[in-house]
């Protein structure tokens, strides 16, 4: 019994050894002077080990003008465990003339598997820094180039970019505010009483009565947003409070214009020979009140 217990120990400790972390060998670096290379580092290891971030080594200025920029780290999970890529960034600014290799140091990286701890060792690298000048260039062919003079820029492009740009800018902002009517001469130009005012004088001056009536109908119509007959007043009057002084002038109005379009030319009334209306004034002063409640109402 005691064999059997010793053979299960040992079984165990060799399983357990098997998933203790491991790194897989290195492939052999290559960097040109003042250039930044990774080296990378694949370390496999059991679902139950877990490496410890703040082990990785921090950047720092190693020997033989090499630096080490930065490190981090991805966790790859695998059927058998875990695969730890590990990215270290050098910088070399070594000043050689041909071809060498230097040394990159070696690492103490830790896992933990529950409470206990692990150090893994990673042996030394190496990476073959090469030349910026050419190894068969001698030295004295080789010529630095002169620092370049800052040429001064020109500020009369930029200057007409910007002027360009305000010009256009502002002609959209004019157009934006002459299409939503926010000129104060242009809403009053544009709203339908204040057209028919403007218009109303010269066609009753021309005797043109049919004309003046349908000024004004074309007045209310836009005022509404539909076709307004003396059936529907009341409840243009309710949508649009602001005209119920109106609804007595209103009322005469359409009166006067079913008079005036409808009735026989014989009767009395009909046609272009009569009015509903005593004069025009009345059509005139319905007009100018319209017109001054138009320019008060939001």
């Amino acid at each position: 019994m005691s064999a059997a217990v010793l053979l299960l120990l040992a079984l165990a400790t060799a399983d357990a050894a098997a998933e203790r972390p491991g790194i897989e060998p290195e492939t052999p670096l290559t960097a040109a002077i003042g250039e930044a290379f990774p080296r990378e580092l694949r370390i496999h290891a059991g679902p139950a080990w877990r490496l410890e971030p703040q082990t990785l080594p921090r950047a720092i200025r190693l020997e033989e003008g090499v630096e080490l920029r930065d490190s981090g780290y991805r966790e790859e999970t695998t059927e058998n465990g875990r695969i730890y890529h590990i990215r270290l960034v050098y910088q070399a600014f070594h000043g050689l003339r041909g071809p060498e290799r230097i040394e990159l140091p070696a690492l103490t990286l830790g896992f933990r598997q529950g409470a206990t701890p692990m150090s893994l060792e990673v042996p030394a690298g190496s990476v073959t820094l090469m030349p910026v000048i050419p190894p068969e260039l001698p030295d004295d062919a080789v010529t630095i180039r002169a620092a370049a003079i800052p040429q001064p820029e020109s500020v009369a492009a930029a200057a007409r970019t910007v002027v360009a740009a305000l010009l256009v800018l502002t002609a959209t902002a004019l157009y934006g505010a002459w299409c939503r009517a926010l000129f104060p001469f242009h809403g009053r130009r544009r709203k339908p009483f204040a057209r028919a005012w403007r218009e109303l004088p010269r066609l009753l001056g021309q005797g043109a009565d049919a004309a003046a009536f349908r000024c004004v109908h074309r007045a209310l119509d836009r005022t509404a947003g539909y076709p307004l007959f003396g059936d529907r007043l009341d409840a243009f009057l309710e949508s649009h409070p602001a005209y119920q002084p109106l609804r007595e002038p209103l009322c005469r109005f359409f009166a006067a214009s079913r008079q005036h379009f409808y009735a026989p030319p014989n009767r009395p009334g009909g046609g272009a020979a009569g009015r509903s209306y005593e004069t025009a004034a009345e059509l005139s002063d319905l007009c100018r009140t319209a017109r001054d409640i138009e320019r008060q109402a939001p």
